[in-house]
């Protein structure tokens, strides 16, 4: 099993606690995506001269810099924990082109929205209410990383 490969699964395993304590209290630990962010940089280290690592370091800081602009949008829509993971998922998916990551983030976008329209459909939540996106940024990594990388 390649260095980059067990990198997904510690992120897959990570992204469980990670997105519950961002769907109970509405952050995301630095313990957690700090520590996703070095594990995944540490992968990068013994490839750093191939394109696909210089793709990946190129994506994080790409995807950060959109999400960084959503989260000093007027309204705060984002928080800075989000920029941090979508930099974890910009390396992580960035080896497989930076059409990777942002297909993720759209996935992410489109998850959280349906989700959002069905809690406020049902009355579980006011057209206001903040809604935690990490969990909808995991899944929409998850479900591309499965689309990339597995297939």
């Amino acid at each position: 099993m390649g260095v980059l490969v067990v990198t997904h699964v510690v992120f897959a395993v990570a992204a469980i606690p990670m997105s519950l304590v961002d769907m109970r209290e509405h952050r995301l630990p630095d313990r957690y995506t700090l520590s996703l962010w070095a594990l995944s940089a540490a992968a990068i280290i013994p490839s750093v001269e191939s394109a696909a690592a210089q793709l990946a370091v190129v994506s994080s800081g790409v995807v950060v810099l959109v999400l960084w602009l959503l989260a000093e949008w007027p309204g705060r829509p984002l928080g800075f924990g989000d920029v941090k993971l979508g930099g974890v998922i910009g390396m992580q998916l960035g080896f497989y082109g930076l059409d990777a990551a942002f297909i993720a983030l759209a996935l992410s976008v489109v998850a959280g929205g349906v989700w959002a329209v069905w809690m406020v459909t049902t009355r579980r939540m006011a057209a206001g209410d903040h809604l935690a996106f990490g969990p909808f940024m995991v899944i929409g990594a998850l479900v591309t990383l499965v689309l990339v990388a597995g297939g």
